[in-house]
């Protein structure tokens, strides 16, 4: 197994909560400079929302949606494989540090390597991206974006393959866009979804 570094976020990047204090992040994996913008910001027209009373989000035009009782799926349309990307929105009742040491293991267990990470701010909530690759099967790249919620975390996980050289700025700038509605209706019933990353297959 990879050797791995406990990383304090704290000194990585100032306002992230506690919660998100010590990970288990690869001692290879480097960590992005803050002083730039993640992405540059969609155009106009060239994306549109989803909306519930829990979540909102932004994905390209051509893209479809699908919603479930297992959770909430985002793809482009495509015939080839290689240029597939498939994103899956979870929400996970456990703080974001044990959602992202529990990860991190489980993607260094299937021989996948964490590449860069950075934290940013997105929803007004401290949140983590990680990038990964050399994945098992064509969609051997992915992008986790971890966003903490006090005790519940959101998790955006978007597989693509390697050769996709335009699949990381929409990945992005979804991943940016994401709104937690349920905090604006704490009345609603908030479902708890399983963490998609424990099952990479079923969305192949």
């Amino acid at each position: 197994m990879m050797s791995t570094l406990r990383l304090s976020l704290l000194g990585i990047c100032g306002g992230i909560v506690s919660s998100l204090a010590t990970l288990a992040l690869p001692a290879a994996a480097q960590v992005l400079p803050a002083t730039a913008p993640l992405v540059a910001p969609a155009a106009a027209g060239e994306t549109t929302r989803y909306s519930d009373d829990l979540m909102r989000v932004d994905f390209p035009t051509d893209w479809k949606i699908d919603v479930s009782d297992e959770g909430l799926m985002i793809a482009n349309v495509t015939t080839e494989e290689a240029q597939l990307v498939a994103t899956q929105i979870a929400r996970i009742a456990a703080s974001p540090g044990a959602v992202v040491n529990a990860n991190i293991d489980s993607f260094i267990d299937e021989g996948a390597a964490v590449g860069r990470y950075r934290a940013v701010t997105i929803d007004g909530q401290d949140a983590l991206v990680i990038w990964l690759s050399e994945r098992p099967g064509v969609l051997s790249d992915a992008i986790a974006t971890f966003i903490g919620y006090g005790n519940e975390t959101v998790l955006l996980f978007s597989r693509y393959s390697a050769e996709n050289a335009t699949a990381e700025e929409s990945i992005l700038q979804m991943h940016l866009s994401f709104a937690n509605l349920a905090l604006e209706n704490p009345t609603l019933e908030n479902p708890i979804l399983e963490d998609p990353t424990l099952d990479n297959d079923s969305a192949e």
